[in-house]
């Protein structure tokens, strides 16, 4: 993360445009370490985010929204004691640091003006928020830090601030004569605020660090192969660049994006744990059940014994061990073995109950064994849905469905939220849905779709349903083979460079009785070799 002290100065320049000598109007503190003020600015509400996130530390105006705690923190209510009504009367920047410092004016209970000082310390693990009195006696920090957490500096209510160790690091707008090397590791070892990023490029470039820095900035965010890469206020050479007109909308936009897709991936593995969980367990009930299934390999021996035993019973004598007969099954001789402690009569009862006992152990195994065979094609369906949801909103789907299905066992209730919808394609005056989850696959194929539409879906593995609306028209080839493109892209096998691809009239597609969601069969289709759709 580039936030430097070159990005700090000029957010302090951009807040001292925007919101110096404004007042306070609402203090929330949305988690343990990010804190919101609602600031009255010209006749409208500006949001400033201070965060002491180790991984999304920040400053800046924010579009973004928050959801509160129902019971504020600590931190919370001793800001808006503090500061509720406050004017910011200085903002300003420590050195070329990451270190903010506002100042305010507030009025006490006994109405006299007080000032008050927050500092906000950008410095990734290290980040804090600290209020201050106006001798810079610390009120409170965000997070404390006493002695046997670090040995070099101590922040706790009571104790005087101390600015963080520079290591001898100078300000490169003030003392610049001693050095002019452009190597990227003397430029952020002698200069404070200077990240490795703007170091490099500064290398790379051949380029004067004094010169530069006190060019016009160009707030953008680096891109490469159209992912967002890092944000910077200087265009950097070997990325691509989006601008912006202000840090802040440049900042904003990048963490709602990280915010987004951090918490996409965060939700992705906490439902990939769920579901491998549950595939796990699937999977030893499958070897349980297949070792049982093992121990009636000899049932139709046992059935075969029994019967030329009832046909030969006058043969057997008493104590006899074995007898050999016509197996008029093979035309061939067959030995039997006998209990010589039984009658011809209970060696005949004997093999018939256990061949009885091994046929029920098959047919109950045979059951289990579909049952969970069809629990496991569905759990491989729900990682394919995982894997393929772009969304948090889709993801919220793909959870109810676990939760209507049983593998999320909750007792609280699900917040209603606006459903995702189907992919809609229209090519050549044809309508064409792609599911994107089990629940829109059942939707698409027994709500949506006529029993004259074209149903698709990639052979034998998790993939979507895919819709032809065809109006009671004939469908071209060439548009089953563009909707067939588009089912093997969201399938399984989408980094394939061919995919088999079935096709039907949906009346020819049905519900397997009982299953999951989205698990059907079909029948009287035909199969197309297509390319994923890009």
């Amino acid at each position: 993360m580039a936030f430097d002290g070159l990005v700090t100065r000029s957010v302090v320049n951009e807040l001292n445009n925007t919101i110096l000598n404004c007042k306070i109007d609402k203090v929330h503190q949305p988690n343990k370490d990010d804190v919101i003020f609602v600031i009255r600015s010209f006749n409208k509400n500006l949001k400033l985010i201070l965060s002491s996130n180790a991984t999304l530390s920040r400053a800046h105006l924010t579009n973004m929204v928050y959801e509160n705690p129902e019971k504020p923190f600590n931190f919370c209510m001793v800001l808006r004691k503090h500061l509720s009504g406050a004017k910011i009367t200085k903002i300003e920047q420590i050195s070329n640091d990451r270190i903010i410092k506002f100042t305010f004016e507030n009025s006490n209970e006994l109405g006299d003006r007080e000032t008050k000082v927050l500092i906000v310390e950008i410095m990734g693990k290290y980040s804090n928020i600290i209020l201050l009195t106006e001798n810079l006696t610390i009120i409170d920090s965000i997070k404390h830090v006493d002695f046997e957490t670090s040995s070099v500096r101590e922040v706790m209510p009571g104790r005087k601030y101390e600015l963080p160790l520079t290591d001898g690091k100078k300000n490169p707008f003030i003392e610049q004569e001693n050095s002019n090397s452009i190597i990227a590791s003397d430029i952020t070892k002698n200069y404070l605020g200077i990240s490795t990023l703007f170091a490099k490029e500064i290398e790379n470039n051949k380029l004067n660090l004094f010169d530069e820095i006190v060019k016009p900035i160009s707030p953008c965010i680096l891109m490469k192969n159209g992912e967002f890469i890092d944000f910077y206020i200087y265009h950097i050479h070997e990325y691509a660049v989006k601008d912006f007109d202000s840090i802040s909308e440049t900042i904003d936009t990048y963490f709602t994006n990280k915010i987004s897709q951090d918490g996409l991936k965060s939700k992705k593995n906490e439902l990939l744990s769920i579901v491998s969980s549950s595939y796990t367990k699937n999977e030893k009930k499958l070897k349980i059940v297949m070792d049982k299934l093992k121990t009636t390999e000899d049932m139709e021996n046992l059935r075969v014994y029994g019967e030329l035993l009832t046909a030969n019973l006058y043969k057997i004598t008493e104590n006899a061990s074995e007898i050999t007969v016509f197996n008029y099954y093979t035309n061939e001789d067959i030995t039997i073995p006998l209990d010589i402690n039984l009658s011809p009569a209970g060696n005949q009862k004997k093999i018939f109950k256990k061949y009885t006992k091994l046929k029920n152990t098959y047919t109950a195994c045979t059951s289990q064994k579909e049952e969970i065979e069809l629990e496991l094609n569905y759990l491989e369906s729900i990682f394919f849905e995982i894997d393929s949801a772009e969304s948090v909103d889709e993801l919220y789907d793909i959870r109810l469905e676990l939760i209507n299905s049983g593998f999320i066992k909750t007792t609280k209730k699900a917040q209603k939220i606006e459903p995702s919808k189907p992919i809609k394609l229209i090519y050549k005056d044809f309508t064409i849905y792609v599911g994107k989850n089990n629940i829109q696959n059942d939707y698409l194929t027994f709500d949506v779709a006529r029993k004259t539409d074209i149903w698709l879906h990639a052979k034998n593995i998790p993939g979507s349903h895919t819709i032809i609306k065809t109006d009671n028209r004939d469908v071209p080839d060439d548009v089953i083979l563009y909707a067939a493109s588009f089912a093997a892209k969201h399938s399984k096998a989408k980094n394939s460079p061919k995919v088999d691809i079935d096709y039907t009239e949906v009346k020819n597609v049905k519900k397997i009785p009982g299953a999951k969601p989205g698990m059907v069969i079909y029948n009287n289709f035909k199969t197309v070799y297509v390319e994923p759709a890009l």
